[in-house]
């Protein structure tokens, strides 16, 4: 990638100034929150470090290029989303213990940060050649923000390829605003929006890229599985931590054990079909829509709005695959899969509306000081 500015030894990419400055707002963002600053040094260490380890380790032919020392070589790229999580997770959860401030305090105040940083990294893989789709062989398609022709290539007789970075940007950027506007009721909300909705998106998403994504049985990628974990895991601390009837946490379990089995078949069937164009991005706004519904609308309530912009999504689609016979098997694909992502958003929105309610957020809990005598 060409530099636009060397200062010595530093190289300025548009990359690199697009997470320079997603890092910025991040931490302006983050350290409103009087909890959040002592655990901001220590979580983006160990999300940097775990986020490019875990490529590392999981990228052979990377490896074999620059040897063991990549590990020790952030700067040379490399990471994986969840990775970086993991490690931002860690951070929390030790100065927690050190600090004896709740977690989830901790974690609500860097999920705003979090969602930004995001935004900016993926709208800078514009930029890296990352987040690209597969080839668009429909001329009549090839319009930006549908596709889009790769940094440094001259549009003429260049190839277009789906935009996919785009579209994940805009989920992150919804996701921002979702936890800017939202007034929390309980501690925990921001972090449980934050894993939910990203986790429903990136399931989706990851399923486009045809990039260096971490790739661990052929089809199944390694995003998707920490997204899908990252799932169960909000699940279950919901479960714990709020305590709804038993029969609503049934229901909600069952609901995510069946949207995980119909989202593995589709990702079965998908990998052994070749792409159909204008499901790409039709099919992404319909499952970023239906989910931000499912979450942000009122629980069994959002299935109501996200079910007719799916059906309406649906029925569109399939009136332009009727123009190619083998496009009928994605429309009915991607439908079930933008459903059962759908259906996961609202198991979680259920039991994040459901329960007992304990407590607010610590900082708006202010108790009288006692005056002596």
């Amino acid at each position: 990638m060409e530099p636009l500015l060397v200062l010595g030894p530093l190289s300025i990419t548009p990359y690199s100034l697009m997470i320079f400055s997603g890092a910025v707002i991040g931490t302006l963002l983050a350290i409103r929150k009087k909890a959040v600053r002592p655990a901001l040094p220590l979580t983006a260490l160990l999300a940097l470090i775990l986020g490019h380890v875990i490529w590392c380790l999981m990228n052979d032919t990377s490896m074999e290029y620059y040897g063991s020392s990549l590990l020790f070589q952030p700067w040379r790229g490399g990471y994986t989303l969840y990775g970086a999580l993991l490690g931002g997770f860690l951070g929390a959860l030790i100065t927690a213990h050190l600090t004896r401030v709740r977690l989830l305090e901790i974690t609500d105040g860097l999920a705003a940060g979090a969602a930004a940083l995001l935004f900016f990294a993926r709208m800078g893989e514009y930029f890296s050649g990352q987040g690209i789709g597969a080839v668009l062989e429909n001329e009549g398609l090839c319009f930006f923000p549908l596709a889009f022709v790769p940094w440094g290539e001259a549009a003429e007789g260049a190839e277009w390829y789906y935009a996919v970075w785009f579209w994940e940007a805009m989920a992150a950027l919804v996701l921002l605003a979702a936890l800017l506007l939202r007034r929390p009721s309980r501690r925990g909300d921001p972090t449980f929006i934050f894993l939910s909705v990203l986790g429903i998106t990136q399931i989706f998403f990851e399923q486009l890229r045809r990039d260096d994504y971490v790739s661990l049985t052929g089809f199944v990628r390694f995003s998707q599985v920490g997204a899908l974990v990252s799932l169960i895991a909000v699940m279950i601390t919901l479960t714990v931590l709020r305590r709804p009837k038993t029969r609503t946490a049934v229901f909600c379990f069952l609901t995510l054990v069946t949207a995980s089995l119909t989202i593995m078949y589709v990702e079965f069937a998908l990998d052994k079909t070749r792409y159909y164009p204008f499901l790409y991005v039709s099919t992404a706004v319909t499952a970023v829509f239906a989910v931000c519904l499912l979450i942000f609308s009122g629980g069994r309530n959002g299935l109501v709005p996200a079910g007719w912009i799916g059906l309406s999504a649906f029925i569109l689609l399939f009136s332009h695959a009727l123009e190619d016979p083998e496009a009928n098997s994605y429309v009915i694909l991607y439908g079930f899969m933008a459903w059962a992502l759908a259906c996961i958003g609202n198991a979680v929105s259920i039991l994040m509306k459901n329960g007992e309610t304990k407590d607010l957020p610590a900082e708006t809990e202010r108790r009288p000081v006692e005056v002596q005598r």
